[in-house]
C-alpha cells in the first residue's frame, strides 16, 4: 500500500542565474525550469522585492524566461496549487493574491540575480582618416575601456613607433559602439600614413587587445572645396 508521503506534492525550481547584463542594460533574462509531481498546477511567484504571480503550468516539466533580472535580485518561489490562481473569482480583489499565495504549499525557492556588465577584450571594427586634412584617425569598435590606448606600427614593420594614451585620445560612445580619435602630427608617422599606411591596435590594459586596422591617408579636400567641388575620394 503506497505511503501517504508518496502522494505529497513535490517540486523543484531550477535556474541558470546569474545572467550578465549587456552594455547599458539594467536587466537580463534567466530561465526558470520547473519539475513537479503530485500537484495539478505549480506556479512561480516573485516574493521579493514585492509579491507577484509570474507563471503557472500543469505539466510536470516546463520552463519560463524571467526577463526582469537585476543586480539586486529577485526571490522566486515555486508553489503547489489545485487550480490556476487567476481563475479565482475574487483574484482582483485587494489582498486576495496574498491569501492564495499564503495558502499554497511551498515546493522550492531560488534567488535570481544579474551580474554587472564587464567589458571583454576590445573589438576593433574599423578605422578611417578624418579632420579637414585627413591627418586624424578615428577607430570604431566595442568594449574600449576608459583607459584603452592605441599602438601604431608601420605597414611593413613589426615595431611600435607610437602609443597614444590619455589626453592624446578623444573618446566617444553611443552605448553600442566606441570610438577613439587621435591626431597624427609626427612627420615620420605622416610619411608612413601617406605612403604604405599605418597599422593601428587598440589595447585594454590587462584585458587584451585587437587589431590591426590598416589605414592609408585619403587625399585631402582642403583648401580646394570652396568654391570648387571636392575631390571624389574625399
Amino acid at each position: 500500500m503506497p505511503s501517504i508521503a508518496s502522494h505529497q506534492p513535490i517540486g523543484h525550481l531550477y535556474t541558470n542565474s546569474p545572467c550578465t547584463l549587456r552594455r547599458g542594460a539594467i536587466k537580463c533574462n534567466v530561465t526558470l525550469t520547473v519539475r513537479k509531481e503530485n500537484t495539478p498546477i505549480a506556479c512561480i511567484w516573485r516574493t521579493q522585492p514585492s509579491l507577484g504571480l509570474f507563471s503557472c503550468g500543469g505539466s510536470n516539466s516546463w520552463s519560463a524566461i524571467w526577463p526582469w533580472t537585476k543586480i539586486n535580485g529577485n526571490t522566486m518561489q515555486l508553489k503547489a496549487h489545485n487550480t490556476y490562481p487567476t481563475r479565482d473569482p475574487n483574484w482582483k480583489r485587494p489582498g486576495r493574491m496574498q491569501q492564495i499565495f499564503d495558502a499554497a504549499l511551498l515546493l522550492d525557492e531560488v534567488i535570481v540575480i544579474a551580474k554587472p556588465y564587464e567589458p571583454g577584450p576590445p573589438n576593433l571594427i574599423s578605422g578611417k582618416t578624418t579632420c579637414y586634412d585627413n591627418y586624424c584617425i578615428r577607430l570604431t569598435g566595442t568594449d574600449f575601456q576608459s583607459d584603452a590606448y592605441v599602438d601604431v606600427r608601420p605597414r611593413n614593420s613589426p615595431g611600435i613607433i607610437a602609443s597614444y594614451r590619455g589626453s592624446d585620445l578623444i573618446r566617444g560612445s553611443n552605448g553600442n559602439t566606441d570610438t577613439l580619435q587621435l591626431g597624427i602630427t609626427d612627420p615620420t608617422q605622416r610619411n608612413h600614413l601617406n605612403s604604405a599606411g599605418l597599422r593601428f591596435y587598440v589595447v585594454n590594459p590587462g584585458n587584451g587587445w585587437d587589431g590591426p586596422v590598416h589605414i592609408k591617408r585619403r587625399p585631402s579636400c582642403f583648401p580646394f572645396c570652396n568654391p570648387r567641388p571636392c575631390h571624389p575620394f574625399c
